[in-house]
């Protein structure tokens, strides 16, 4: 849908550099990881409409679908790998946020320490979710289960769960989490967005990883992803955020996008952001 769609936008913008010189490219779908995937949607629809399968310690659907999930980490992780020591620059598309784990797994073996920037309406620091390992719930668990990254920055977060604000504040030494409704509040007393972006770069180290889930923005942008949340971002914000970080020199190591959807008008705002990040972060090569 998103490849359909970037056929109706427009590709110049006055303030972006090097639009003329960023090639994007895009891998074929794998065949065989559809077909897989249409049958662990089976599975996993079966698992959630028999509660006690979450109880049963054993569970083989649950064995099944965690199973299946390390498999396409697995994937993702020699996909990347490949391509890296290729001289690509790599990036996720589509999908929950649990589909990069693989490329930031890859990334820690090219760099020994670099930082996440996680743009999310949900904070993504759950153990697991209904016994499953590798659900979108417990993306940034799992980053920051990986040792080379030495901060994860949160930004747009309104929707979570008690154990983990706990968690945030437990471990503040490497989680910083910018609440939206701590942004809105600051804005509501005057403070501009710049300002905003401004004290979220002060938190970030040099090397960056950006972990885009849509429904950061406003649910208007995306109505049709996973789980919009009430509050977010405009897309323009956004994007400026990712301007000024390269601008303050930040050197942006990969990046993904995720839970974009299916729906036409989705789409289009994918297509919009995503070229915007490319672009960037291509930018931001000049930062290394």
């Amino acid at each position: 849908a998103i490849a359909d769609a970037s056929l109706y936008m427009g590709h110049a913008y006055k303030r972006m550099p090097a639009v003329d010189e960023c090639r994007i490219n895009t891998l074929p779908v794998s065949h065989k990881i559809l077909i897989e995937n249409t049958r662990l949607r089976q599975i996993a629809t079966h698992y959630f409409q028999q509660p006690d399968q979450k109880n049963i310690a054993d569970s083989p659907l649950r064995t099944k679908l965690n199973t299946a999930s390390e498999q396409l980490n697995i994937y993702v992780n020699t996909t990347a790998r490949r391509l890296l020591q290729s001289g690509k620059y790599m990036a996720v598309l589509g999908g929950d946020q649990s589909t990069s784990l693989g490329l930031v797994q890859a990334l820690a073996m090219q760099y020994n320490s670099f930082g996440v920037l996680h743009f999310d309406a949900h904070a993504d620091l759950a153990a697991n979710s209904d016994g499953l390992m590798y659900t979108h719930h417990a993306a940034m668990h799992h980053v920051l289960g990986i040792s080379a990254v030495s901060q994860l920055v949160q930004v747009g977060v309104r929707d979570y769960s008690m154990d983990e604000l706990q968690y945030i504040r437990q471990h503040k030494a490497r989680i910083t989490t910018f609440f939206d409704d701590e942004i809105k509040a600051a804005m509501f007393k005057g403070a501009t967005w710049h300002y905003v972006c401004e004290q979220v770069i002060k938190q970030l180290p040099d090397l960056l990883y950006l972990s885009i889930d849509i429904d950061v923005l406003h649910p208007a942008l995306c109505p049709h992803t996973q789980a919009p949340v009430a509050g977010g971002m405009q897309l323009e914000q956004l994007t400026y955020m990712i301007q000024k970080i390269v601008e303050a020199g930040k050197h942006i190591i990969g990046f993904d996008l995720c839970e974009t959807g299916n729906h036409a008008f989705d789409a289009r705002v994918a297509a919009r952001l995503l070229y915007h990040t490319c672009h960037w972060a291509y930018a931001s090569q000049r930062n290394e």
